[in-house]
């Protein structure tokens, strides 16, 4: 079911379709075990979607990241999972590194941002030994990107779902 602004209201209503294996996925200060690291936690901003759930999050430089596990329980061993998020640079351009990783997986990609909304996704196949999947946000030259900037980065709408490629953003509670 498809409520307001595209969302699926399966998981509000209860029904057996949810999707979205990251709980609160509005905000990233909300996400259950996320991890900042080299981040300030800043206020909340207008989202994509017309309302304030986005997080004004200040990266330092070629340092930061965060990251949060999906809720999801059972054996991951060859399933595909997509992490999407929206990010946006509300002050010119930034670059970040998206990813989707499981233990032993990790699916990244540069990301030059400006300060329009983008949806960002990528998509992991775990491996036998892997035991979380998660998605992560970073902007360390260790992860595969270089000439990182410190600065703003607005997140809004993280998402993880068992899937090969992204689908509509659906809001976990």
């Amino acid at each position: 079911m498809i409520g307001v602004g595209g969302i699926s209201t399966g998981a509000i209503l209860g029904l057996p379709e949810r999707i979205n294996l990251l709980p609160h996925s509005d905000d990233p200060a909300a996400w259950p075990t996320s991890v900042l690291v080299g981040i300030t936690n800043g206020a909340a901003v207008a989202d994509p979607l017309g309302g304030t759930s986005a997080r004004a999050l200040t990266f330092a430089a070629d340092s930061g990241r965060i990251y949060a596990n999906a809720s999801f329980t059972g054996p991951l061993s060859g399933r595909t999972f997509t992490a999407s998020v929206y990010v946006r640079a509300p002050s010119g351009k930034a670059r970040i590194v998206v990813a989707g990783n499981s233990d032993t997986q990790y699916v990244y990609s540069d990301v030059i941002l400006t300060p329009l909304w983008q949806r960002i996704s990528r998509t992991v196949t775990c491996g036998a030994s892997d035991t979380v999947i998660r998605l992560a946000l970073e902007n360390r030259a260790g992860a595969g990107a270089s000439d990182i900037l410190a600065g703003v980065v607005e997140v809004f709408g993280g998402m993880i779902q068992e899937a090969a490629a992204v689908s509509t953003y659906e809001r976990a509670l």
